[in-house]
């Protein structure tokens, strides 16, 4: 994986210095995967749901059509509301879904991986902590060399690169 081997040769490079918070939203190619599913799904499911009406349409339909603007709704918000902080002062990376103290965690790996709800091979975050909870940190946010370069200065002695 050529790109992954530019990265990490990058990241060895990069000297940083740290701020007090850093927050860090979807990258922008993912925003427009995300929306450009989202957006059409939701035109489709409200013309269905406007010709069913106009027409008099089944329930069935209603439901189905309902679903899909549903559906492309949730893909758009989730587009806006992807959101990873990092805390300095208090060694913490916080994201809706979790909270990990950077300071008690056992070890971070940096490799590229099939990543949990992927099909492809992206250069992830492997974090491991003291109760033995494995979290996978896809690296799908915009300015991904910073955020790594910021996760590996505060935790630099638990930070490892995996270079297969």
């Amino acid at each position: 994986m050529l790109f992954y081997d530019d990265f990490i040769k990058k990241l060895e490079n990069t000297n940083i210095k740290l701020k007090d918070k850093y927050k860090f939203g979807l990258n922008f190619t993912k925003k427009i995967v995300w929306m450009g599913t989202g957006i059409p799904i939701t035109l489709i499911g409200g013309f269905q749901f406007w010709m069913l009406k106009t027409n008099g349409g089944n329930l069935i339909g209603f439901i189905l059509s309902l679903l899909m603007v549903l559906f492309g709704l949730y893909n758009i918000k989730m587009s806006f509301a992807y959101k990873i902080e990092i805390d300095v002062i208090n060694k913490q990376l916080i994201n809706k879904q979790f909270t990990v103290e950077l300071d008690k965690v056992k070890l971070i790996e940096l490799r590229k991986m099939v990543a949990p709800k992927s099909k492809k091979l992206e250069a992830c975050l492997d974090i491991i902590t003291h109760d033995k909870k494995q979290i996978i940190l896809p690296l799908i946010m915009n300015n991904k060399l910073e955020f790594t370069s910021i996760i590996k200065e505060i935790t630099s002695d638990k930070f490892v690169i995996i270079k297969d």
